[in-house]
């Protein structure tokens, strides 16, 4: 089996990414724009020349309001982010719906952040090529699981509808199949799933261990 894993991150933090090369077959970045395999970078949903560098300036002037939030800039798209802040939030995403309006991008809500992002471009539409790339390479068909604690793998759960383990990480995400509590009670489900397949034993009440 191999794990492809998406990360809204842009290209420059792939490289910190500490999973084992040896299970992981590739990274998806940046809402699917970008990938990394055998760590070489590659371009992967097109954006048909989209730049949000011209649209940082109106941002920047929105949480000049609000000291501690702060806008990243990525090769692909935009991220203006108000942890610090979060009451923020309804202020930066009406300011940043009416900075977009018109473009090519969109804005969507992340835990504390708003995405920035060409439209088309999302973890949905990246994880289905994948998909479709590694059943051009005539890879056995094997059982899909995605997981993700983020409004952002909302697209992937829409995407990939019934034909995968979509699996909800917290309280936040909505629209998977299954939904754990937390990040470690999904880390504990995922072991359980690995000394299942070690032993070659069905897991205990299969894909039930997780509550819808």
């Amino acid at each position: 089996s191999t794990l492809a894993a998406v990360r809204i991150a842009g290209l420059e933090s792939f490289r910190d990414f500490s999973h084992p090369a040896s299970l992981t077959e590739a990274i998806i970045g940046n809402h699917g724009a970008d990938l990394l395999r055998s760590r070489k970078p590659e371009p992967w949903v097109v954006t048909r020349g989209a730049s949000p560098a011209r649209y940082r300036a109106g941002l920047e002037a929105a949480v000049l309001q609000w000291p501690g939030a702060w806008v990243e800039m990525k090769e692909h798209s935009l991220a203006v982010h108000y942890r610090e802040v979060p009451r923020a939030e309804p202020f930066l995403f009406r300011e940043a719906r009416s900075v977009m309006r018109g473009s090519r991008f969109e804005v969507r809500q992340g835990k504390f952040v708003l995405d920035v992002r060409a439209r088309g471009v999302h973890k949905g539409a990246a994880v289905l090529r994948w998909l479709r790339t590694m059943e051009g390479e005539e890879t056995p068909r094997e059982v899909v699981l995605y997981a993700g604690d983020d409004t952002t793998d909302e697209d992937a759960f829409r995407a990939l509808g019934h034909r995968a383990v979509t699996i909800a990480v917290g309280s936040r995400t909505r629209g998977a199949r299954f939904r754990r509590r937390s990040p470690e009670s999904f880390a504990r489900w995922l072991r359980r799933l690995a000394d299942a397949r070690r032993s070659l034993r069905p897991i205990p009440g299969q894909v039930s261990g997780i509550r819808r």
